[in-house]
């Protein structure tokens, strides 16, 4: 007797012999198990990782102050110093404390900066900002070291005549104090990292007198002295998310929502911009997940398919082996385990090395199409899709091997027929619903790629291949029959016997279903990229509104429009541009010299051409006047009475500094007068003018109005 390893040893022996007996349907087998589980993983795993990429392309390059947490006292309801303090250092040892990096802490007051005769001169805040030293660029002096000295800007000092060591009088917290000028720094930008959007540079931005100059720059001791209704207190805590992980969000966001409670609990308020960001976000992923779940499914299904037939074929082979199984009194379950054995044993060789398949034309993929760097992890969805696919294709093989074993067996009774052709003819049925369900849906409303996506639209092209395939099995034979019998008594042997052939052999015409299955998603895929690259062009001319944009910060001072010119002397290859976004809509203001040459423009029926459009934003208008120096005169001749009286207001555009002013010169007088006013704090350099209006009711300026004959 036989030991039992020694029996496994010669059903292992039988097991390899068959395998190599039946050495190509085993490999093709292999091969279509190997792609099913590959199909079934590259999914996921692309998934996985390009999700991370948005995630970083959405979330990481925004400012600071878009995606980080702003703290600030609420209004009217001061918090002191230490307890305010306090609430951060709870902050970083909270559980999502990881997340925050280092706040930086604010403290503003406003100071007014008086004359020599205590008359109001300047407007503007004394700033205590963490590390506000490292980010000044000083001209000349050094970084406040001690209470009462502060650092002001160049053009600031410039203005009130200041410099390195001097007294400035000014009135700080209702009393008056006397600070000392420890250095002048150059004005910066408030579009730099570290100002969190902030603008501490205001110089001549007030529309009223006395004009703002930029912030006084101090020690945090100057400020911590004045009571909490003197001095705002913020901090501005940069939030981590350049480790951020795609499945990590929704955690990330609840914790970011706890924290805020509970600093709202202590009486600040928190906001964060990132939840909009991480909306963004959440809305490509799920259109990501739409499309490679309707292509990975359809694709797996097509397999399964091939799977069922080739299964079939290979039962067919082994009729014999189960019918001396059957005679030898196996039972069910035996020839079950007879019928599945081999397809089991390379289904279990296949999986791994379709998963590491899958795995490595995910991140071939991912490295042509995501962000460089993006990592390409087989995470547990990868597996429990591998996994998944392999119990599918046993269940394709075992029903795919079923006729051969009723036929082995001879079991198949007539009820078991008749209820079999129902199932099927219902599967077939509900199919073909499936498919018309689709197309409905897919015509009324589109896939849609937000929450309310439509499944059966997007699943539609493999839906109706399905249907057009399940028709055609039903009526390639049923034609055969037909054209069989018409030529059946005709010189047309050779066709009638292949028209009665096919139509009693089903196999062929399923496996030409296959093939018209795997034809039509192939058809639908190449047109649905050739869609997909036409509207993705058209959409982004309108969203770009080039083939190329470009981002920049530009100073104040700098007139941008004449630096892209220099930059590209040309003209037709970079053109200015800005948006302004307000409440009121969006404004886009172009270069109309170069809109043509470099404007992307889509050509509509009835649509202007980039040309006249050009023409259209660039009217003749009259050259610009600039203005230089201190002051102003101009004569007026208001040539009948107006009441009540208006007065004489002019705007003036700074060149060096990039800020608008409005002047109230004084009230008109009926005649040619001359009229002259001060713009000092309001041009250092050279001004444009900008308008000239009368305004209702105009309060008397710093100016004069005297008679003169022309």
């Amino acid at each position: 007797m036989l030991k039992p390893t020694g029996l496994q040893r010669i059903r292992l022996g039988l097991l390899a012999n068959a395998l190599a007996w039946r050495a190509g349907s085993s490999a093709v087998f292999f091969v279509v198990a190997l792609l099913a589980v590959a199909a079934a993983t590259a999914g996921p795993v692309y998934l996985s990782a390009a999700d991370q990429s948005v995630l970083a392309h959405v979330v990481v390059p925004p400012a600071p102050e878009s995606t980080g947490l702003a703290v600030n006292e609420q209004p009217g309801r001061p918090v002191p110093e230490a307890t305010f303090r306090q609430a951060l250092e709870d902050l970083a040892r909270s559980p999502s404390g990881g997340d925050f990096e280092k706040p930086v802490y604010v403290a503003i007051a406003p100071v007014t900066v008086l004359s020599a005769s205590g008359v109001a001169v300047a407007v503007a805040d004394v700033v205590s900002r963490s590390g506000d030293c490292a980010h000044l660029v000083f001209v000349s002096g050094h970084c406040p070291a001690a209470t009462g000295a502060v650092a002001v800007s160049t053009r600031s000092a410039a203005f009130l005549h200041l410099r390195v060591g001097t007294t400035l009088p000014t009135s700080l917290a209702g009393s008056r104090r006397d600070l000392r000028i420890s250095g002048l720094y150059a004005a910066g930008s408030a579009s730099a990292t570290y100002w969190w959007g902030q603008d501490y540079f205001e110089f001549g931005t007030a529309q009223t007198q006395p004009p703002r100059i930029d912030a006084l720059f101090g020690e945090a001791s100057m400020l911590d002295a004045l009571s909490g209704h003197e001095v705002s207190l913020g901090a501005d805590v940069p939030v981590n998310t350049a480790g951020l992980r795609a499945t990590q969000v929704p955690a990330f966001r609840r914790a970011l929502a706890a924290e805020e409670m509970q600093l709202g609990r202590l009486g600040l308020l928190a906001s964060s911009g990132i939840g909009s960001y991480l909306d963004d976000v959440a809305t490509q992923q799920q259109a990501m997940t739409t499309t490679i779940a309707v292509i990975d499914l359809q694709l797996l299904l097509l397999v399964l398919m091939v799977l069922f037939g080739i299964a079939g074929r290979i039962a067919a082979e082994r009729d014999q082996d189960l019918a001396l199984a059957n005679l030898r009194g196996l039972s069910p379950r035996s020839l079950w385990a007879v019928a599945l054995r081999e397809p089991f044993l390379l289904m279990v060789a296949a999986a791994p090395i379709g998963a590491v398949i899958g795995w490595l034309v995910a991140f071939a993929t991912a490295r042509a199409d995501l962000l460089p760097g993006t990592p390409v992890p087989f995470d547990s969805l990868a597996l429990g899709a591998g996994i998944t696919a392999a119990v599918a294709a046993l269940v394709a093989t075992a029903a795919g091997s079923r006729r051969a074993l009723a036929r082995s067996t001879q079991r198949a009774s007539v009820g078991r027929s008749r209820f079999g052709s129902v199932l099927t003819l219902t599967g077939e049925a509900f199919v073909i619903a499936l498919a018309l369900a689709a197309v409905v849906q897919l015509s009324a409303s589109g896939v849609g790629t937000t929450a309310k996506s439509q499944p059966l639209a997007a699943l539609a092209p493999g839906l109706i291949a399905l249907a057009v395939g399940v028709i055609a099995a039903r009526a390639v034979p049923f034609a055969c029959r037909l054209l069989a019998n018409a030529t059946r008594f005709t010189p047309k042997v050779g066709l009638s016997l292949a028209l009665q052939r096919v139509a009693r052999q089903s196999g062929i015409v399923r496996q030409a279903v296959i093939i018209a299955i795997a034809v039509g998603l192939a058809c639908f895929a190449v047109a649905g990229i050739s869609i997909d690259r036409s509207n993705r062009a058209e959409q982004a001319v309108f969203l770009v509104g080039a083939d190329r944009a470009l981002t920049v910060s530009a100073p104040a001072n700098l007139d941008f429009v004449r630096a892209v010119r220099r930059a590209d002397p040309s003209g037709g290859k970079a053109m200015a541009a800005e948006v302004e976004v307000s409440s009121q809509g969006t404004l886009l203001a172009v270069d109309a010299s170069r809109f043509a040459r470099v404007a992307g423009w889509v050509n509509q029926p009835g649509a202007a051409s980039p040309a006249k459009v050009g023409r259209y934003l660039a009217p003749p208008v009259a050259p610009e006047v600039t203005v230089q120096g201190d002051s102003l005169a101009m004569t007026v001749d208001l040539r009948a009475p107006v009441r009540p009286r208006p007065s004489l207001v002019i705007g003036v555009f700074n060149e060096q500094y990039g800020a608008s002013g409005s002047v109230t010169i004084g009230p008109l007088e009926v005649g040619n007068h001359l009229y002259e006013t001060s713009l000092e704090g309001y041009c250092v350099s050279v001004c444009r003018l900008q308008t000239i209006t009368a305004s209702w009711p105009g309060p008397p300026g710093n100016s004069r109005a005297r008679r003169a004959s022309r």
